[in-house]
């Protein structure tokens, strides 16, 4: 029993090697979850299952790959493709450009204006007006250059 003693432990005192000799067999998806009486031996591993090759990096959105059996956790080909829903209308997906000036606005179409007239917020007189922090020019949407 575990406690307190004031005595050393006896000569033949022992802390009896409960392991197996049995190596861990290869990951087979197979075994059961349990106890045992066994501790786990010096040369116990649990192995690395996966594919280390450099070459065989997952794709990504590629939309393709294969069903089958590997030997290892992940494939090397295993994919989890974007399926995104767009559940409002989309103006523009890439009219970003850079070095723009501060006088250009970027047009819905990819084009960029010019601006030499500056208006107040809200004043249309000159085609050029704001709403709910979306801007206009002639009746359509735009978007500032950076």
């Amino acid at each position: 029993a575990a406690g307190t003693s004031i005595y050393y432990a006896r000569a033949d005192h022992s802390h009896p090697n409960l392991y197996s000799t049995i190596k861990p067999i290869k990951d087979t998806g197979t075994g059961v979850v349990g106890t045992t009486t066994y501790y786990a031996r010096a040369d116990h591993a649990h192995a690395a299952n996966y594919n280390t090759l450099p070459l065989s990096v997952p794709a990504v959105n590629q939309g393709v790959g294969s069903n089958g059996i590997a030997t290892y956790y992940a494939r090397s080909d295993h994919i989890h493709p974007q399926q995104l829903t767009y559940t409002d209308s989309i103006m523009a997906t890439a009219f970003i450009r850079t070095h723009g000036l501060s006088t250009q606005v970027l047009l819905g179409d990819g084009h960029v204006k010019v601006l030499d007239t500056f208006v107040l917020w809200g004043d249309s007189t000159t085609g050029l007006w704001e709403n709910d922090n979306v801007l206009y020019y002639n009746g359509k949407q735009v978007l500032l250059a950076d």
